[in-house]
């Protein structure tokens, strides 16, 4: 098996594949409650032998304030900063009477998904026009850029022991099911 970065960066999916993917596995990332124009679905794509696998970076919540900063499926995306500088909505952990971890997002490597070339975009930080938001983009991005070779290898133990063994640890993603929906959905569309 081989595994690698296809063109590192933080990407948006296409909203109705999305959709068509939480259909067939529940544990895929989706909500039609949200707005995805408005706050998009992100992530890093990764190469995991024929298909191109999505990781999403969800925003950070308060559930995740009891996560460690890197779990066997996961990275918590976050800077190291002075409590005075937080805001009220701020989600953080202390990690002394003066620090604290301001948590941006989280990397959940067990909810990665397969997407075809075309059901993608990259995300150009230069057209953001609202700047705050660009700039909590560029901190996750760098962030994400610092622990490539970890991201790489947890994706790859939790794919190969899934497809190894069959099984399927709840709150993870089926690869299986999903490769083929995936198949499905490209044969389906070029019809």
């Amino acid at each position: 098996m081989s595994i690698s970065f296809e063109n590192f960066g933080l990407y948006n999916v296409d909203i109705d594949y999305l959709r068509y993917l939480n259909g067939v596995d529940s544990e895929v990332q989706f909500s039609d409650d949200k707005d995805y124009e408005q706050k998009p679905f992100l992530g890093i794509i990764v190469l995991i032998d024929t298909h191109s696998y999505f990781i999403p970076l969800t925003s950070g919540k308060y559930k995740h304030t009891k996560w460690k900063n890197v779990g066997p499926a996961h990275y918590l995306v976050y800077e190291q900063v002075n409590k005075c500088e937080l805001r009220k909505h701020d989600i953080h952990k202390s990690i002394s009477e003066t620090e604290a971890l301001k948590i941006f997002a989280a990397l959940d490597i067990k909810k990665m998904i397969p997407v075809h070339t075309g059901l993608y975009t990259r995300i150009d930080f230069s057209m953001i026009s609202d700047e705050r938001y660009a700039d909590l983009l560029e901190k996750e991005y760098r962030f994400c850029q610092k622990i490539q070779d970890g991201i790489l290898a947890k994706a790859e133990l939790i794919y190969t022991e899934q497809r190894k063994t069959g099984k399927v640890y709840p709150m993870y993603c089926n690869f299986a099911k999903l490769e083929e929906a995936c198949d499905t959905y490209i044969s389906v569309s070029n019809e």
